[in-house]
């Protein structure tokens, strides 16, 4: 950019015309087709039911004596109703079983989730589980998405000819940063397991064989299986979906291109790529930056230079 450029760009912003736009990026549309079996907003501000508003109708019923009325929250966009939080002792949400919810041999998980600023006291803190637990010895069937004390995204997976916790995969321990918004994901495409942490893949995919029903098994949110010990989340749920299917990374990138919040307003200090015209910084357009743009202007010795603008 040429220093006459800058002067009139400037000057541009000194008389008052509206600085350039900026374009976004264009994002890639894979048009995601899975088939849904799920989709919770947690966006209700009273009662004890957390509505599945796919048309599949999986509504969960709230246990351990919270409800929407003491329990919701303000969510990624700060709608101050549109998260629930658990208490990581006795808050869970239980959904019956369901066709639509037979998710084999492939399924995605992904949530939007902010651990508390004080981190978790559960080793496995369960944010989506379907387990057939109980058949743990011979026939352990299921799928899970947790974040375990170390901070990072974890998926269990399992089915009849597999021991038991085969198929886990951890991801970058510390990537959950507390009291911060997070999508946390992962895919079973039927040859193995893949994290996802805010939209882009998380370390290697695991390789498991696909999966198997989990029939009359309920989908949980919020705990782990009574078998495998206390693994209550404790911490902020904005939504949850679930897909028959696994996405794909475009699609896991669309995904969360599409859900996650603005990035804050800028500021009068912070700079507007190259039409920054508060050179000085103090909040105010006014001589003493044109001042600093000449001074520089004078003492550069190649006028393209953009160390002289």
């Amino acid at each position: 950019m040429k220093i006459a450029n800058v002067i009139v760009l400037w000057a541009a912003a000194w008389i008052g015309f509206p600085a350039p736009a900026v374009v976004p990026a264009a994002l890639p549309d894979p048009n995601i087709d899975k088939e849904l079996a799920g989709y919770w907003t947690f966006d209700e501000t009273t009662g004890m039911v957390a509505h599945d508003i796919s048309s599949n109708g999986n509504h969960g019923d709230l246990m351990g004596g919270f409800s929407f009325d003491n329990n919701s929250a303000a969510d990624r966009f700060d709608n101050p109703t549109g998260a629930l939080t658990f208490n990581g002792s006795t808050d869970w949400v239980n959904i019956l079983h369901s066709a639509s919810l037979d998710c084999y041999p492939q399924v995605t998980m992904a949530a939007w989730i902010k651990v508390p600023p004080n981190g978790f006291e559960k080793e496995y803190a369960t944010i989506i589980g379907k387990d057939l637990a109980i058949e743990l010895n011979s026939n352990y069937r299921g799928w899970t998405l947790m974040v375990p004390t170390n901070l990072s995204v974890m998926a269990w997976c399992a089915n009849s000819t597999w021991i038991t916790y085969v198929g886990n995969i951890t991801g970058t321990p510390g990537s959950v940063t507390q009291d911060v918004w997070h999508l946390v994901a992962a895919t079973h495409d039927g040859t193995g397991i893949t994290l996802y942490f805010d939209g882009v893949q998380d370390g290697d995919k695991v390789p498991m064989n696909e999966l198997e029903s989990t029939a009359d098994a309920p989908l949980v949110f919020g705990k782990g299986p009574d078998e495998f010990s206390d693994r209550h989340w404790a911490g902020a749920i904005d939504e949850i979906t679930i897909w028959n299917g696994a996405l794909t990374a475009a699609e896991m990138f669309y995904l969360y291109q599409t859900q996650a919040p603005p990035p804050p307003l800028p500021t009068c200090r912070d700079l507007a790529g190259y039409w920054s015209t508060d050179l000085n910084q103090d909040c105010n357009i006014d001589l003493a930056d044109f001042a600093i743009l000449i001074t520089n202007w004078l003492k550069c010795n190649d006028p393209e230079d953009p160390l002289c603008w």
